[in-house]
């Protein structure tokens, strides 16, 4: 049951993997930006059930702290580039929901690497 789970898996990411690849070389450079966390964090998923269904329980774990650390940076980027844009136009009840979405983030970022 694990070994399906784990070939469902591999071959979602796989063809998620091949739309993101090809919507990164259809687009500019700025949308290129948008897309690179998107095409790290599937092609760990992708080794990640890879090494799992070949029985490497190390090297998919490092795949999956590869995809934890590429999904924060995401996180702290955006909430960061929120708390610019709330600041530069004057918005300042926008940086109510992101101190909130901050706080949850550094919880889990806190659960996940140091627990």
């Amino acid at each position: 049951m694990k070994n399906i789970i784990a070939i469902r898996n591999i071959i979602v990411s796989f063809l998620a993997l091949i739309t993101l690849i090809w919507a990164f070389f259809q687009n500019e450079l700025w949308e290129k930006i948008f897309i690179i966390p998107f095409i790290i964090g599937t092609f760990a998923i992708l080794n990640e059930n890879l090494f799992l269904l070949l029985n490497k329980p190390k090297i998919s774990n490092l795949f999956q702290y590869i995809f934890r650390i590429n999904l924060f940076i995401y996180f702290f980027g955006f909430l960061g580039y929120m708390t610019y844009y709330a600041i530069s136009n004057q918005s300042y009840s926008l940086l109510i929901p992101v101190a909130i979405f901050l706080l949850f983030t550094i919880h889990f970022f806190k659960k996940v690497f140091f627990s």
